[in-house]
């Protein structure tokens, strides 16, 4: 009997549930500023964001959804000419954050598209990283491999189970057959570290003395 009063009585009052507000311009204009000011996006994340609180409203007092995506569209246009977005420079900094991580181009360009940048945006943050050159994308997988500790950085024997695993990690990451091979078939972290130095552009570099 006294477990049920307990039970009871910790159940409390129901909770109200919460008035869905009308979507006006000025609360469009409200919850974008608020997000903005907490992240860094893309015009299309940020209108993904958006859709959602006004999917509430919608479906609460109803209307034409047409009409909600054009305020959407129209609060965008206002971040954008105020420079609340600046999609090549996020884009570009984040492509140069997965480039210091080690992910191949590809990669890097799978990611951007994943946070909705425009097509433009990702074509000028690509420019913006190492050049196409093999040298740089051996450059990027080494850091990857170091990074994850794959190849010669793991501890303990490596039998055929672990260098296949270590292989696929490569592929999966978007980097080639011939890139990836390259890499692994580093027995040691002497053989890894001259690879690198043998892609970085230095070794050719005559010493002057003079």
């Amino acid at each position: 009997m006294m477990f049920q009063k307990r039970q009871q009585f910790s159940k409390g009052k129901p909770k109200r549930k919460r008035p869905v507000p009308e979507i006006t311009i000025d609360y469009l204009r409200e919850q974008a500023y608020h997000y903005l000011a907490r992240y860094s996006s893309s015009i299309e994340r940020t209108r993904t964001v958006l859709r959602r609180k006004t999917r509430k409203a919608y479906n609460e007092h109803g209307g034409e959804w047409n009409d909600y995506e054009a305020k959407i569209s129209q609060i965008l246009d206002h971040v954008l000419d105020i420079g609340l977005i600046d999609e090549e420079r996020f884009a570009t900094l984040q492509a140069k954050a997965h480039h210091n991580q080690g992910f191949s181009k590809v990669k890097i360009k799978t990611k951007l598209y994943q946070s909705q940048f425009g097509r433009n945006a990702i074509e000028k943050a690509l420019e913006g990283i190492a050049g196409e050159s093999a040298e740089a994308e051996i450059q990027r997988a080494c850091a990857y491999v170091r990074r994850r500790r794959l190849g010669p950085f793991r501890e303990g024997p490596r039998d055929w189970k672990l260098k296949k695993r270590d292989y696929n990690a490569l592929i999966r990451s978007g980097f080639s057959f011939g890139i990836t091979g390259r890499v692994m078939s580093c027995k040691t972290i002497e053989d890894f570290e001259l690879l690198e130095l043998e892609t970085s552009g230095f070794e050719d570099e005559p010493a002057s003395f003079l």
